[in-house]
C-alpha cells in the first residue's frame, strides 16, 4: 500500500513570516503513511494547499473574466456569455485544480490528527491546522458546486451535485459518483462551519484564509441560496471584527492597488512568491491577456488620434456610461504597455489587475504584485446594503452601508449616493456599486446579476437583452469530458442538456 499511495505536490509552501509569507519548498511523491510526522510538516502540508491552487489564472482572472461574461457586463468569453458549453469543451482546468486542492486538504485532514499532541506548541494548534484544511476543502467544493453542479436547484434530492472526495485519491477509490444537491450543500457547510468554529480567532494574515473570510464566504453562499437573514448576521459579525484584526479601508484607492497584497484592505488575497517566476505564475490574463482582450488602443492607427481614458471602454459591453462617470474608473483602469517584446504599443486596460503587464512589469522598477482580491473590505459594505434591501429595509437605510464605505475614501472622493427615489433605483445603486468597486476581482458581479432585478427580470437578462435566451439548466459548466469518459461511476450523470 505504501508504494500505491503517493501524493504529488508540485509545490509545498512553508510558512515563514508576515513579510515573506511563503517560501517555496518543493516536495515530490510524499508517501502517505509518513508524509506528516511533526508540527513543521503539518504546517507545510496546510500551507502547501495555497501553493497548489492560487498560482495561475484558473482560480483567478481567467475565472473572473468568465463570470463577468456570464453576467453580461463584457463578452470576452462567448461560450460563457451564451452559456454554450457542452461536455466536449467544458472548462477542465478549474475542475482539475479544485480536486488537486481537495486532495491536498485530505492529506492534511487525514494525517495531522495522527501526529502526537506533544509535537504541537499549543493545545489548539493541531485542530487549528485541521480546521484550516477543512475550511479550504469546503471552499474548493463550493467552487465546484457553483460552477459544475445544479447549485440553483431547489430540489435537495436532485442527483446533480458534486463528486465528493474526503480521502486521498488512490487507484482503489479514484472513481466516485455524484452526490445529491442536498448532500453536497451539507458536506460543504459542515467543513465551512468546522473552520469557523476551530480556526484561530485572531486574524494573522490576509494571505491565508481566516474566520472572517470563512464567515464572509459562507454569507456569500447563503446569499446565492436566498438565505438573506442568516447571511446578514454573518456580514455584521465580519464588519464588527475588522478593527481588532487591523483590517481597514485604504483611504487612497490608488495606494491600495499599488500596495496590492500588502494593503490592509484585503481580507483574503492571492500572493505570489518572489522566486524568479512571479510573472509567469500570475497567469495568462493577469499579466498578458487583459492587454489584448479587455482594452482600447491608446491611438487609432489609421488616424493617429489619441483615445483618452474617458473615451475608452476597456471591453465593457454594458454600463460604460455610469462606470466612466465614477472617479474609480480612472484608478481601476489605466494606460499600460502591451506584453510582447515586439509590441511597444500602449492600451487602456484594467491596470488594477494587469498592473504594467509582462514586459514593463519586469523592468526597473519591477512591478509584479499580481494580486487576486478574493475579498476586501468594500465588498462587505455592499453585501450589507444588498442584504438590508432583501430583508425589508427602506431604500435610504439599505444604501447607508454603501455611503459609509464611500465616505472612507479620500482619493477619489466619492460623494454620498442620494436617497433612492424608489426600490428600483435602490437596486440599481447596489448593483452598480458591485461593478464600480469590484469588477473583475472575484466574480461578485455575476452572482449579483442573478439576485438583483431590473425591469422585472434579473440584471443578467436585462444586460444581455431580449435576443438572449435564458436557460436555467445551463447555468453551470458540464462535467468535463475527461472525467465523464474515465469515471465509470458517472455514466448517465452529465448535467441534462449538456452532454
Amino acid at each position: 500500500m505504501k508504494n500505491k499511495i503517493l501524493l504529488i505536490l508540485s509545490a509545498v509552501l512553508v510558512f515563514a513570516s508576515c513579510d515573506d509569507f511563503l517560501n517555496e519548498t518543493p516536495r515530490h511523491q510524499w508517501e502517505m503513511e509518513s508524509a506528516i510526522s511533526s508540527y513543521a510538516s503539518a504546517q507545510q502540508a496546510v500551507n502547501g494547499i495555497y501553493g497548489i491552487v492560487l498560482p495561475g489564472d484558473y482560480f483567478g482572472t481567467d475565472l473572473h473574466i468568465a463570470y463577468a461574461s456570464r453576467a453580461g457586463v463584457i463578452n470576452s468569453k462567448s461560450n460563457d456569455y451564451n452559456f454554450a458549453y457542452t461536455q466536449s469543451n467544458s472548462p477542465t482546468s478549474l475542475w482539475q485544480l479544485m480536486y488537486r486542492g481537495i486532495n491536498a486538504c485530505n492529506l492534511a485532514i487525514q494525517q495531522i490528527p495522527a501526529v502526537a499532541d506533544s509535537a504541537f506548541p499549543t493545545e489548539t494548534a493541531k485542530d487549528e491546522l485541521v480546521a484550516e484544511a477543512r475550511f479550504l476543502r469546503g471552499y474548493f467544493n463550493s467552487v465546484l458546486m457553483l460552477n459544475y453542479a445544479y447549485w440553483w436547484s431547489k430540489d435537495d434530492s436532485s442527483p446533480y451535485g458534486i463528486i465528493y472526495r474526503d480521502e486521498m485519491t488512490t487507484t482503489e477509490n479514484a472513481y466516485k459518483p455524484r452526490i445529491s444537491v442536498g448532500e453536497s450543500w451539507t458536506k460543504i457547510f459542515e467543513d465551512i462551519d468546522y473552520g469557523i468554529e476551530h480556526m484561530p480567532k485572531t486574524f494573522a494574515t490576509n494571505r491565508k484564509v481566516s474566520v472572517i473570510f470563512a464567515k464572509a464566504w459562507k454569507a456569500k453562499l447563503l446569499m446565492i441560496r436566498g438565505e438573506y437573514a442568516t447571511a446578514k448576521t454573518l456580514v455584521d459579525e465580519c464588519l464588527a471584527a475588522l478593527p481588532a484584526a487591523g483590517i481597514e479601508m485604504q483611504s487612497d484607492m490608488a495606494v491600495h492597488f499599488d500596495e496590492a497584497w500588502d494593503s490592509k484592505e484585503n481580507i483574503f488575497v492571492r500572493y505570489l512568491n518572489n522566486d524568479g517566476n512571479r510573472t509567469s505564475n500570475a497567469g495568462y490574463y493577469t499579466e498578458y491577456g487583459l492587454a489584448y482582450y479587455l482594452y482600447d488602443d491608446c491611438f487609432i492607427t489609421s488616424s493617429g488620434k489619441e483615445v483618452t481614458q474617458e473615451e475608452a471602454t476597456c471591453g465593457l459591453k454594458y454600463g460604460a456610461d455610469w462606470m466612466k462617470e465614477d472617479p474609480r474608473w480612472y484608478i481601476s483602469t489605466g494606460k499600460a504597455r502591451c506584453p510582447e517584446t515586439w509590441d511597444d504599443s500602449y492600451v487602456w486596460t484594467w491596470t488594477k489587475i494587469y498592473r504594467k503587464g509582462r514586459f514593463d512589469g519586469k523592468q526597473a522598477p519591477v512591478d509584479e504584485k499580481y494580486a487576486i482580491y478574493y475579498l476586501r473590505v468594500p465588498e462587505l459594505y455592499i453585501m450589507k446594503a444588498e442584504l438590508l434591501a432583501h430583508t425589508g429595509a427602506s431604500p435610504k437605510d439599505a444604501i447607508a452601508p454603501i455611503n459609509e464605505m464611500r465616505a472612507k475614501r479620500t482619493n477619489p472622493v466619492l460623494d454620498p449616493l442620494p436617497t433612492p427615489a424608489d426600490n428600483q433605483q435602490m437596486w440599481d445603486f447596489i448593483f452598480q456599486e458591485y461593478v464600480k468597486e469590484l469588477f473583475l476581482e472575484n466574480g461578485c458581479e455575476f452572482w449579483a446579476s442573478l439576485r438583483i432585478q431590473k425591469e422585472g427580470t434579473s440584471y443578467m437578462q436585462h444586460m444581455k437583452g431580449a435576443d438572449w435566451t435564458y436557460e436555467p439548466t445551463k447555468m453551470q459548466y458540464p462535467i468535463p469530458n475527461s472525467e465523464m469518459v474515465n469515471n465509470y461511476e458517472l455514466e448517465g450523470m452529465q448535467n441534462p442538456g449538456q452532454e
